[in-house]
């Protein structure tokens, strides 16, 4: 609807036409003097003469002036879960939300960035942070002395080891055995320090039965490697059970394993 007779919106400039118009008072009058400060009105300010005045566009508010209610499902916080746990659906829902269309070419393009070189920018942080972290050390013990170290391990009975591992865990044992296999050359602790070891498959054969174990070769020095059918004296700490691919079937298998500290070759 218009505005009513002398009513004017605060974004138009009053004028009418047909009336003088005081440049001074800004008032219209059909004399030839303003009726408030008494000019003369000039030429250029007499009906007929003035230009035409151009009115301002009203820009219209955005919305209808009424409450509208966003559904749960495209609210911020959902969308930014969705996009943490689920990027497809989080997408979806971010594109038909009410976000502004810069944002969701931006949170769009971060996504697909991430998806492909995530795997390499998590890889280099956790490389940098290993090595700020330094070397980790080997679960074996590295106090003790050679001499010591050896006068500490016992020779454990090998089925009750093989059976109850778990029942010895930490202690030092002697152990001979023949190696069989190589298995992964990687193992990683509860704590999720990566040590690398090269892992053997060995045997012991009592009688008809044949026992096999894991051997973690962390020597410090003589670390020769050790070939299938080599007879081996080994000094380590009982580790429990321990998982692993062997190099013969690569079928993975869990059995006793030893972290071995000296190993002697027969």
């Amino acid at each position: 609807m218009g505005a009513d007779l002398g009513f004017f919106a605060e974004d138009r400039e009053r004028d009418f036409p047909e009336l003088n118009k005081c440049p001074d008072c800004e008032t219209f009058f059909a004399d030839d003097c303003c009726p408030l400060c008494g000019k003369e009105c000039p030429e250029e300010f007499r009906a007929g003469n003035r230009k035409e005045v151009k009115q301002k566009k009203h820009r219209r508010p955005a919305g209808n002036g009424r409450v509208q209610f966003v559904p749960w499902y495209y609210s911020a916080w959902f969308i930014v879960l969705m996009l943490i746990f689920a990027p497809i659906v989080g997408i979806v829902l971010m594109w038909n939300s009410h976000w502004k269309k810069h944002w969701k070419i931006i949170v769009t393009v971060a996504i697909v960035l991430f998806h492909f070189f995530g795997a390499y920018l998590i890889g280099f942080v956790d490389t940098l942070f290993m090595g700020l972290r330094g070397e980790p050390e080997p679960p074996v013990n590295l106090e003790l002395s050679e001499v010591d170290y050896r006068a500490a391990c016992t020779t454990l009975d090998a089925e009750a080891l093989y059976r109850n591992s778990k029942d010895y865990v930490g202690r030092y044992v002697r152990m001979e055995c023949t190696v069989t296999g190589v298995a992964s050359s990687y193992y990683y602790t509860q704590e999720y320090e990566y040590f690398t070891a090269d892992v053997y498959l060995c045997k012991i054969q009592i009688e008809d039965r044949i026992l096999e174990f894991f051997v973690m070769d962390y020597r410090q020095e003589n670390q020769a490697r050790l070939a299938v059918g080599d007879k081996i004296t080994v000094w380590g700490e009982v580790a429990g059970e321990l998982e692993g691919n062997t190099s013969h079937n690569g079928i993975s298998i869990k059995l006793p394993s030893i972290y071995a500290r000296f190993i002697d070759l027969q």
